[in-house]
């Protein structure tokens, strides 16, 4: 009976060191990537472009079949800045654009 005791003491001892183990890893993984251990991360606001309308395109003179980002507007609403995206372009993001020099 002696031995049974011992293989269940080394089951038990090699499960909790396994299990350690894993905790210790997934803990350094979320470290690595760039948070707080503990630290609970807020959820990400995810950018939602804005197209030109129908009626914007039509009153600006721009054909129906292009697709028009809006990057800025003004106090009142009006366009100020647009982008065309043209076919394999993905919509940006006006709040991450670098200045042009």
């Amino acid at each position: 009976m002696e031995i049974n005791q011992k293989k269940k003491i080394i089951i038990i001892s090699v499960s909790f060191i396994l299990f350690l183990l894993i905790v210790i890893s997934i803990l350094l993984i979320r470290h690595q990537k760039g948070g707080s251990i503990f630290e609970k991360k807020q959820a990400e606001t995810v950018f939602v472009p804005e197209f030109l309308s129908e009626e914007e395109k039509t009153s600006l003179g721009i054909p129906a079949k292009y697709d028009i980002q809006v990057l800025n507007r003004d106090e009142n609403g009006k366009l100020k800045v647009y982008r065309v995206i043209r076919e394999g372009e993905d919509p940006v993001n006006p709040n991450i654009i670098d200045t042009i020099n």
